[in-house]
């Protein structure tokens, strides 16, 4: 009967060893995803600093288009035109760049552009909410865009 009993109790003592084994497991497993996790959201925000800047240099490549070589770049185009009433994104000095370059854009995103540029228009106006100066804030941006638009439109 002794023999019996300490079987049972090494059979117990076995479970707990390995519920704690596997504690441990989850454990490690959860710190492992979260570091996983953490490292991939670093790499996103590394490479959305990395697409910033390269809009940057174009929109700087095609300001200074007479002496240096420039060639049309849809994929930082279309960053531009995602992004330029983000004012954490694109300072006051580039969004007036962006102005100048936005006067030469044709076709179909000229006309997404304008499109936004109303929708951001009629946006909210007056509150103390920083979310919604943030929205008036690319409203002003908008309506110098629409302007900028408007008098580079082709005459038909």
């Amino acid at each position: 009967m002794a023999e019996l009993d300490t079987k049972k109790k090494r059979k117990r003592g076995d479970a707990d060893v390995a519920l704690q084994k596997l504690e441990e497991t989850e454990e490690v497993s959860a710190e492992a995803a979260q570091a996983a996790k953490e490292k991939a959201e670093a790499a996103a925000q590394e490479a959305r600093d990395r697409k910033r800047v390269q809009a940057l240099e174009y929109l700087q490549t095609w300001e200074h288009r007479a002496t240096l070589p420039w060639r049309f770049n849809k994929k930082l185009q279309q960053w531009w035109v995602d992004h330029w009433g983000s004012t954490a994104l694109v300072s006051k000095g580039e969004f007036a760049r962006f102005l100048d370059y936005a006067a030469t854009i044709a076709g179909a995103v000229r006309g997404r552009l304008a499109g936004d540029a109303a929708a951001a228009v009629e946006a909210v106006e007056d509150t103390a909410d920083p979310a919604v100066r943030a929205v008036q804030k690319k409203r002003i941006r908008a309506k110098k865009l629409a302007k900028v638009l408007e008098a580079a439109a082709p005459s038909r």
